[in-house]
Order: C-alpha cells, then structure tokens, then sequence
C-alpha cells in the first residue's frame, strides 16, 4: 500500500501541480460555492476536484492540523490496477477541465472571496 500511495501522491503533484500532503484530513467547503462549481469527477477525486477549483480561483482559504488515523476496515478503492488507471485518467481529464474553467470564468463570479 505505501508504494502504491507514494506513486498516487507523485502523480496528483505532476499532473494536477497541487502539493497532495495538504489534502488528507476533513474539510469544509461553503455549499454556495460547491454549488457553483461545475464539477466532472466520478471517482473519489471530487474532493480534489474542489480543492483545486478553490485554490486556482483564488479562494480564501485556511487550514489546521488534525489527527488522521488508518484505516481500521475495509480496503483501498484504488489499490489495484483498474483503480489506479481510471484514477490516473481521471487526473488527467480533471487537469485539463479545471483549467478551461478557471479561463472561462472570471475568479470574482465563479467562487466567492471570503472578506
């Protein structure tokens, strides 16, 4: 499983650029502005999908620590081949339609700034 995570981790960082340590734990999104977005993803990377629609929008946003815990039941979605390939196909369909969002939609209208 650590080799399969570190690989996935890699390829959040180069296909989709953003920093995949940042992303583990429980966050909390406006309703108005997840309404807002137009999102695409069918797989676990929604939650993804809206952090990134968030930070190249220029949202405010803020961050803590918190305790993470492993899994105590159950198994990985994406530990398997089939998993990891339509997870690495989504990235890159999620790439490339985050960016003609973020070109198409004025930051100030697509997600609303904290004051």
């Amino acid at each position: 499983g650590g080799v399969l995570w570190i690989g996935y981790r890699t390829c959040i960082r180069m296909i989709l650029g953003c920093n995949p340590e940042k992303l583990t734990g429980i966050y909390l999104v406006r309703g108005d502005i997840v309404r807002s977005l137009p999102l695409h993803s069918k797989t676990a990377l929604v939650s993804l999908e809206i952090y990134l629609h968030c930070l190249y929008s220029g949202a405010n946003m803020k961050h803590g620590v918190t305790t993470i815990c492993p899994r105590l039941s159950g198994v990985s979605k994406i530990a398997n081949a089939s998993g990891i390939l339509k997870n690495l196909w989504e990235m890159i369909q999620l790439r490339r339609q985050i960016r003609q969002h973020i070109h198409q939609t004025p930051a100030s209208s697509s997600i609303s700034k904290a004051a």
